[in-house]
């Protein structure tokens, strides 16, 4: 069987003129976006690039994600650069990252964000009745 995630993280530009160069370097340097021979992706990528607030979005859905594992670490590896890159004090394109990861147990939640996120991303859980 194996443990299960649902992983979403999201970047946006804290101006709306920097967006394509922020597009340009996550094409450069995100992996786990291209597909296989089979198909398969790690992750599945959205683009909002309209007025206002454009953004680039992942999601894994139903993964196994392990920091270990190499695909998973180079995704997060990439985003400690994106952080670097884009997020610190000195930035001349300031850019915000946010992330979070829920596992099957309950309590299992993980969030990290830049530190000028603006939240855009939330959990919610909630009881359903079929």
């Amino acid at each position: 069987m194996g443990y299960r995630s649902e992983v979403d993280f999201m970047f946006y530009p804290e101006k709306d003129e920097h967006f394509p160069v922020m597009k340009l370097w996550l094409d450069e340097n995100m992996p786990g976006t291209t597909k296989d021979q089979s198909g398969y992706a790690l992750l599945e990528r959205s683009t909002y690039d309209g007025a206002p607030s454009p953004y680039i979005h992942y999601r894994a859905t139903d993964v196994k994600w392990y920091e270990e594992f190499a695909d998973v670490n180079a995704v997060m590896k990439a985003i400690d650069r994106f952080n670097d890159l884009f997020c610190g004090e000195d930035a001349t394109i300031p850019c915000d990252y946010e992330y979070v990861r829920i596992g099957e147990e309950t309590e299992d939640i993980e969030q990290r964000f830049s530190d000028n996120a603006e939240f855009r991303m939330h959990v919610r859980r909630e009881v359903m009745v079929d």
